[in-house]
């Protein structure tokens, strides 16, 4: 590096600021003059060599005699000029310069060190960014990255093992008025009185686990809904805090917006250890009304800010979402909403209805998506009526979640999305048309078409069974009317 005379102090004051710049930078003999200059720069080297930590009481401590003490003051406490940033940004970039002409030299010796090599290309790159967050502008993209071997792992935490993971959300899904909440209110019941959640078999439940429940209601009348389900459940009430919204500034209430609140939520929160769970019931309500429910954009902003407060505050969220009307998407589209929102989640249940169960109370709990274990087989539940004292001292019934534990040989799928599967089932019927009908060569499209309909096949999923199938068309000559034909059948007449 061309080093300036009016530079010393600068690098002198830079290097007891910057220890670690020692391995890299080459400063050239004799830089250092003065006798206190000099006496500073071999303390620094010699604590570096010997493993110490670089501070101003450990220098002053060595250096002694030849003013080095004073000079160190005199440095260090803004007696010199301020070490301008164009001068530190090249201090930086020559480091890595010279880290860099190491490497080449290790690198051409008979046996190279590989790992020291590495390590050394990683202390450049650091000290490349340190350089370049000095320019006030970037060159190009900075990564935020970090080496595999360095991560610590971590085994997935679960609340209810298999189903609701801690860190992370969680959607519950179905059609209104199918049995969401009461399944919520089951879960707040069991987690607040340290009970276990379900399981098949002779063990009917999981190791208990105990905790609190913060509950995001927007039914406005949670004396009627939400607390009395709570109840009949068995749920703590002590355990429950139900936020209903917040106030603003001037004191107005509004409904609670995750992507704005959230975040305070987390400071409280990490105060309160005791809370293990989160339900945002549901989600629909609590976003701002400037976002767009079917825009990716927005809705995975407003998923993200769920997430990162799931890891943050290292408790379980539970998300509540209807379904779309459209049954003919898959299960895992059937969130109300854009896809990105299932996208975000790691673990999807839903609560559906048999549409021809003899019994009306009678529902299945099932996955829709888990990437953090395998799929589990559905379990059924009924909503039985329970006896609950009302502050009035009324008593009446509510309903509240009974499972069963024998697992449940029942279709989550097309029960969700029946339409999909009928459409499946009709593109079906017409690839078989097709397969026979193409059997014993290529056949007019206009006579196909015909024949389909007569047997109640739409030319849309003709179409579709042509798509499928990969099915070619073309024409036998000039003026000859359309044909459908398999690729092979063609390979084979041109053989």
């Amino acid at each position: 590096m061309d080093y300036q005379p009016n530079e010393r102090d600068y690098t002198l004051g830079f290097i007891v600021e910057y220890p670690s710049l020692l391995s890299g930078l080459d400063i050239p003999e004799g830089f250092f003059r003065t006798d206190s200059q000099r006496g500073i720069w071999t303390t620094v080297r010699e604590l570096v060599e010997a493993g110490q930590a670089v501070s101003l009481a450990a220098i002053a401590e060595r250096a002694k005699g030849n003013g080095a003490l004073g000079y160190l003051t005199a440095i260090t406490g803004g007696l010199y000029p301020v070490k301008p940033e164009d001068f530190r940004r090249r201090v930086f970039k020559q480091a890595a310069e010279d880290l860099k002409k190491r490497m080449q030299s290790l690198a051409a010796a008979d046996c190279p060190d590989l790992d020291e090599i590495a390590a050394l290309a990683e202390e450049a790159r650091q000290l490349e960014l340190e350089a370049e967050s000095l320019t006030g502008k970037r060159t190009g993209p900075s990564f935020v990255s970090r080496k595999a071997h360095g991560i610590q792992t971590r085994q997935v935490a679960w609340l209810w093992p298999g189903v609701v993971p801690v860190g992370m959300p969680t959607a519950l899904e179905g059609d209104p008025g199918v049995g969401k909440t009461f399944v919520a209110a089951d879960i707040c019941a069991r987690l607040t009185r340290g009970l276990g959640f379900p399981l098949y078999g002779e063990q009917n439940h999981t190791a208990p686990v105990s905790g609190s429940v913060i509950y995001i209601s927007s039914e406005g009348v949670p004396d009627r809904i939400l607390v009395p389900r709570l109840v009949a459940a068995g749920a703590d009430l002590e355990r429950v805090e139900i936020i209903e919204g917040i106030t603003d500034k001037r004191g107005e209430f509004e409904i609670l917006d995750v992507n704005q609140h959230l975040p305070a939520l987390a400071r409280r929160m990490k105060s309160e250890p005791d809370i293990r769970l989160l339900v945002i019931d549901p989600l629909a309500s609590h976003l701002s009304p400037k976002i767009n429910m079917n825009s990716s954009l927005e809705m995975r902003q407003a998923m993200d800010c769920i997430a990162r407060f799931a890891e943050d505050v290292t408790c379980a969220v539970v998300v509540v979402m209807h379904l779309n009307k459209d049954d003919r998407k898959a299960a895992i589209h059937r969130a109300a909403g854009s896809g990105q929102i299932m996208a975000a989640v790691k673990s999807a249940w839903a609560v559906v209805k048999k549409p021809d169960d003899e019994n009306d109370n009678r529902r299945y709990f099932g996955p829709v998506k888990s990437n953090l274990s395998p799929f589990r087989r559905s379990l059924s539940f009924e909503i039985q009526n329970a006896a609950v004292n009302f502050s009035d001292g009324t008593t009446g019934n509510i309903g509240r979640v009974v499972w069963n534990h024998e697992p449940e040989e029942f279709d989550l799928q097309g029960a969700i999305s029946p339409g999909a599967f009928e459409l499946k089932s009709k593109v079906g019927a017409a690839v078989t048309f097709l397969r026979d009908r193409l059997a014993s060569g290529p056949q007019p499209v206009r006579d196909l078409i015909r024949d389909a309909e007569g047997l109640g096949i739409t030319k849309d999923n003709l179409w579709k069974a042509k798509r499928k199938e990969g099915i070619e068309d073309g024409r036998e000559g000039y003026g000859k009317p359309s044909i459908w034909f398999y690729q092979d059948e063609l390979k084979g007449e041109n053989q």
